[in-house]
């Protein structure tokens, strides 16, 4: 299996699970940032991001990994509003996963997964997606563990 994890961080906790899974299943990682960077204060990203979510908008970002050599993409965002970070919206809309092995997962501090599921089939119809994989509040050595172990086997 050949496997990328992509991912979206705003405070380092995702990132910090990006990182473990990806060494996890020996995979390639790329981190997603927007074209024109979030503001840095807390309240000012919370009002874009929610901005972009009630309107559907999917920014720019600054780089997109080809994600054609991998059978398997791994997608890692923050729960925002109950969905992706927009960022990572933006990657599941415009990378080619029809066909591909698709995995996501979400750290939050409580709302888990909501409706992350659903929105990755509507963003990447074709794809073949694996279970997802919600982190409370950062990152659970465990669940990762058993989560890439899962995969590994699907």
């Amino acid at each position: 299996m050949k496997a990328l994890v992509v991912y979206f961080s705003r405070s380092g906790v995702t990132r910090a699970a990006a990182e473990y899974i990806a060494a996890g299943l020996g995979a390639d990682i790329f981190e997603l940032s927007r074209a024109e960077p979030y503001p840095a204060e807390y309240r000012a990203v919370a009002d874009c991001a929610m901005a972009e979510i009630r309107s559907g908008t999917l920014p720019e970002l600054a780089g997109m990994p080809d994600a054609a050599p991998y059978d398997t993409v791994l997608v890692g965002s923050p729960t925002w509003c109950g969905t992706f970070a927009p960022p990572a919206a933006s990657f599941l809309a415009r990378a080619p996963l029809a066909g591909k092995r698709v995995g996501v997962f979400c750290t939050s501090g409580g709302s888990g997964l909501a409706h992350m599921p659903r929105d990755a089939a509507r963003l990447a119809p074709g794809a073949k997606f694996l279970p997802p994989l919600a982190l409370r509040s950062g990152a659970d050595a465990a669940a990762m563990d058993e989560w890439v172990r899962e995969i590994e086997k699907l």
